[in-house]
């Protein structure tokens, strides 16, 4: 059970921190994009692509970083490739957070 509520924070984690670092970003960037877009220099699908291909090393590193520390701090599985497991899943739950 102790297991599970690690992994549940874990994923919590890096989900809200992922999704509040894009809202406070968004809400900066807001009155340039509307006057970008509205002047035609870019539509709104190539502003979304750019934002998220320009931010794909930090979201990447962070969860990284963040699972290699904790994974075994919690004492989950020692293999390599349950390691690695966990860092993908935790890697794309915290791009998935920051695309919605």
């Amino acid at each position: 059970m102790n297991i599970n509520g690690a992994i549940f924070i874990l994923i919590t984690n890096m989900t809200f921190q992922n999704v509040f670092a894009v809202i406070n970003v968004f809400c900066a960037e807001l009155p340039v994009f509307k006057r970008e877009h509205f002047n035609g220099m870019y539509r709104t699908d190539v502003y979304f692509l750019c934002k998220t291909i320009a931010e794909i090393p930090v979201f990447i590193a962070i969860p990284v970083i963040f699972i290699s520390i904790s994974y075994y701090m919690i004492g989950l599985s020692p293999g390599p490739e349950r390691f690695w497991m966990a860092v993908t899943i935790l890697t794309l739950s915290a791009n998935v957070a920051t695309s919605f």
